[in-house]
């Protein structure tokens, strides 16, 4: 039997009156622009297509109230489509439904018992240790700028510390005879980090190769871009 005898306005119940008056409704009540009442249009007769493919006899509006055919329709699309563009369907299935339960046409809206599982969030992407030594080997030490951010990769894989703990990092910071850093963190709580012996290695060899100039104190920043001033936390993000 071919799709358009489903909207036979000569049947009885008559599918297509209740799509009409559910547009219409969509349109005067809920000011749904043109393209939202075109869209939610395709997706209930892409629904009322299945319900005629996957039922016996002449269209009832028991079918819109059967709660199997809902879940298999939407097990069906789930193979096809994405989780949003089913959930998106599945929204406009609930709207209708309420609609025709509203208007007193079904007893029940079998749709508000349905909700697609929740979207699984991934995970981050997370390198293996092997990796990350050697990405942070392959990085040339040949000049300063080099040099300091050979340092600020081994000080963050070696403590962990936040970027912005990192930038506010000084001279008077770094312990190298215990191997330690000083961290400054949330609520001004300062707290002692334990620091690596390749991680100690490139911080020395890039505070050596720092010019005179540059190394005005203890409390001068650790990281410094060529005017001279603290690396930002934007900078440091950028260049990693």
């Amino acid at each position: 039997m071919a799709q358009g005898n489903l909207f036979d306005q000569s049947s009885s119940p008559k599918p297509g009156k209740l799509l009409e008056g559910y547009l219409e409704h969509l349109k005067s009540e809920k000011s749904a622009s043109h393209y939202t009442v075109l869209n939610y249009e395709i997706d209930l007769r892409n629904w009322f297509k299945f319900l005629f493919e996957n039922s016996v006899g002449s269209f009832s509006l028991d079918r819109l109230s059967d709660f199997k055919l809902l879940r298999k329709y939407l097990s069906k699309e789930m193979e096809k489509y994405s989780r949003a563009t089913v959930g998106r369907r599945l929204s406009v299935i609930k709207g209708f439904l309420k609609y025709l339960h509203r208007e007193g046409l079904l007893e029940t809206n079998v749709a508000k018992l349905i909700s697609l599982p929740k979207q699984g969030e991934r995970l981050p992407f997370v390198l293996k240790t092997e990796d990350v030594i050697k990405l942070i080997e392959g990085i040339p030490s040949d000049n300063l700028r080099e040099k300091r951010m050979r340092g600020i990769a081994e000080l963050l894989y070696s403590t962990g510390i936040r970027v912005s703990e990192l930038a506010s990092l000084t001279h008077e910071k770094i312990d190298f005879r215990t191997g330690t850093i000083l961290v400054l963190g949330k609520g001004n709580k300062e707290r002692v980090v334990p620091i690596g012996r390749h991680c100690q290695k490139a911080l020395l060899n890039y505070i050596e190769s720092m010019p005179s100039h540059q190394k005005r104190g203890p409390q001068t920043p650790l990281f410094l871009n060529k005017e001279g001033e603290a690396l930002s936390v934007r900078s440091i993000q950028r260049n990693l």
